[in-house]
């Protein structure tokens, strides 16, 4: 899915969800707004009624509604043609009832009570009787189940004091109708904004993605190594493209660079091998001393200058390798143990003991066992270099929570302050002790680049009590497994 589908997507659910919201907002509150505002007409018309009926009983000295049902057959004898929200109008269709001050009915327009029958349990007039206000919906409707009617009922007042209630019915119909007909209106109106929301989304969509668009065929092209210029655009988009553009000239200058040294250190391997092939040939045929001692240097710096290529191809390599392609169970404690018995003659002959100190079982890395092999006898291979004669270098392998540790600790003079955050620089390197010979400056480079590539760390630091301490820290397999 592209980004500007997505975006489209995003913005159309968006603006849907709110919309459906307020209309279910709205609608809801409608409803109920709607008959109270109904219900407190039919509270002015059911007290008018009451009194007219109060005022004609007590003219007559007990409980009449002659005048009332007279007024209502004339009324409902009337032929109406009132138009009232889109719905014709033709008979009166309130209903009234009259009880008396036992509840019990002496009056009913719609004649769905009979005379002597009792109301004093409905709500309306039980409520009325008890001087508070009474109303009720019921689904009484005649011909009409599913819609249902308001009443609200008033006292009618005699001498003083209460002699019976009048109810005024009317079918909330007309209400329903006219929320139903919002309801529809609004959810028109809001099918029409989603429209216009979804056709602004994809303008907004297209403006948006566009110079991403571009960006993205500039950025496929640098990949390529085609010749392409940075997409015209400005803002944060155009910042990117700037970054990309920068990107792609240093990108360009490094692999210049690594090119070219890869072409030289390979066409150095040759001339290197005939030097030190005939360095060989003169130190067998030449007797004398001097002869034979400037042969030794000359054997001496070839060996130095071919190890200086390996190492230079060999961090190229591993520069260019990004992640680790096939990974595999590797034993970290039988490639400590290999390592250390590889170097254990270059050791002996300097006089320095070589040592494993502590080894862990079940020390499981994931990576390559090659890699790890070279990292390893590369930091022990340091540590000789700057032991004294007759020091001790101690191997530790350890398990740390989700990591494992391999602690090379020799009784060298340690780091100098000028050189702790150098020691992994390339090139960079500290004279040995005795001889001020240097290294290549590479073996630190290539350790460093060895333990990124199976997601760990190392590092270099002077403890204490003196001599350098090398700490190479790996996850565990387990730990590997969950990343």
């Amino acid at each position: 899915m592209t980004l500007r589908t997505s975006l489209l997507l995003f913005f159309a659910s968006a603006v849907t969800a709110v919309i459906a919201f307020f209309v279910d907002w709205v609608t809801d509150d409608l409803k109920p707004g709607y008959r109270a505002a109904v219900e407190e007409l039919m509270v002015d018309s059911a007290e008018i009624l009451a009194a007219r009926v109060a005022l004609e009983s007590e003219m007559k000295g007990r409980l009449s509604v002659e005048g009332l049902e007279a007024a209502l057959a004339n009324a409902e004898a009337r032929e109406l043609a009132v138009l009232n929200h889109q719905q014709r109008k033709t008979r009166v269709e309130a209903r009234i009832y009259v009880t008396d001050a036992a509840g019990v009915v002496v009056y009913d327009s719609w004649k769905l009570a009979r005379p002597g029958e009792s109301y004093a349990e409905w709500r309306d007039v039980l409520l009325t009787l008890r001087g508070e206000y009474g109303a009720r919906t019921s689904k009484d409707a005649p011909g009409d189940p599913e819609n249902s009617m308001m009443y609200v009922a008033a006292p009618i007042i005699l001498q003083g004091q209460l002699g019976g209630t009048l109810t005024l019915g009317k079918s909330a119909r007309l209400a329903n109708d006219i929320v139903r007909s919002a309801r529809d209106r609004i959810a028109l109106g809001a099918v029409f904004s989603v429209a216009i929301g979804l056709l602004f989304a994809a303008l907004i969509s297209a403006w948006f993605t566009r110079p991403l668009a571009q960006l993205e065929r500039y950025a496929i092209a640098v990949r390529d190594g085609e010749r392409a210029e940075p997409p015209p655009v400005k803002g944060e988009i155009g910042a990117v493209a700037s970054a990309f553009e920068q990107m792609r000239e240093s990108l360009e200058g490094r692999q210049y660079v690594e090119r070219y040294l890869q072409t030289l250190t390979h066409e150095l391997k040759s001339p290197i091998t005939a030097i030190q092939a005939s360095a060989e040939l003169i130190g067998e045929i030449a007797k004398e001393p001097a002869a034979q001692k400037f042969t030794e240097h000359l054997l001496q710096e070839s060996r130095r200058m071919r190890i200086l290529v390996d190492r230079l191809l060999e961090l190229s390599a591993l520069e260019r390798r990004g992640s680790l392609e096939r990974r595999e169970a590797v034993d970290l404690g039988a490639v400590v143990k290999a390592s250390v018995d590889s170097l254990g003659n270059k050791a002996r002959q300097q006089c320095v003991n070589l040592v494993i100190a502590t080894l862990s079982p079940h020390l499981t890395v994931r990576g390559s066992r090659s890699l790890l092999e070279i990292a390893i006898s590369n930091l022990i291979d340091n540590a000789i270099d700057f032991s004294p004669r007759d020091g001790q270098i101690e191997v530790a392998v350890t398990s740390q929570a989700k990591a494992l540790e391999v602690r090379i600790r020799d009784q060298g003079v340690g780091i100098p302050d000028y050189a702790r955050n150098r020691v992994f620089e390339r090139f960079f390197s500290l004279p040995r002790p005795g001889s001020e010979r240097k290294s290549t400056g590479l073996g630190l480079s290539i350790v460093r680049e060895i333990a990124t590539l199976h997601h760990g760390t190392v590092e270099l630091f002077s403890p204490a009590e003196g001599g350098t301490e090398a700490l190479l820290r790996l996850p565990t397999e387990q730990a590997a497994l969950e990343s």
